[in-house]
């Protein structure tokens, strides 16, 4: 039997050191879709990168995640996680730009940018120039979680013009 309920895909992309910001991304989602989304049947099915994840290791799996997501999310913290979370930013951009992926949007937030090392400013600075996907700040949880609540009214606002 078919699910009574439309289901779209969120992927967080996070390195291991913001697992308190995973948590938070988690803990929201669930929040906004018992009070909005539940009760119009649409599902906002989020994943994300659990302790012990290992990006260069787990990168094809990763990968494949985000081809099939709807929706993607990194948060960056301020020390460089390594190429593999820039390149799953760069593949969730890619898949916008393709029909034949689900992807819709991809945004990035930068905690405490002015206080990140250079290659992480530069990789804000460039996603900015390039304008393919969303980039916001936040300092701390309060922040963070007022962006991601914005996030997800946003993502079903567009769903329910563009099912």
């Amino acid at each position: 039997m078919a699910s009574p309920f439309k289901i779209y895909r969120i992927l967080c992309s996070t390195p291991p050191e913001l697992d308190a910001e995973r948590t938070l991304f988690e803990s929201s989602l669930a929040a906004f879709g018992e009070k909005v989304t539940f009760p119009e049947q649409i599902l906002f099915a989020g994943a994300s990168f659990r302790d012990g994840f290992d990006a260069s290791r787990h990168r094809g799996p990763a990968e494949a995640n985000v081809r099939m997501c709807d929706f993607f999310v990194h948060i960056f913290g301020e020390t460089w996680p390594g190429p593999a979370f820039r390149d799953f930013i760069q593949l969730a951009i890619e898949c916008i730009a393709d029909p034949s992926k689900p992807m819709r949007q991809a945004t990035v937030l930068f905690k405490n940018p002015a206080e990140a090392d250079d290659k992480v400013r530069q990789l804000q600075q460039t996603l900015i120039e390039a304008g393919k996907c969303e980039v916001r700040e936040f300092h701390d949880s309060t922040e963070l979680e007022e962006h991601l609540k914005q996030l997800y009214a946003n993502w079903h606002a567009s769903v329910k013009a563009r099912p």
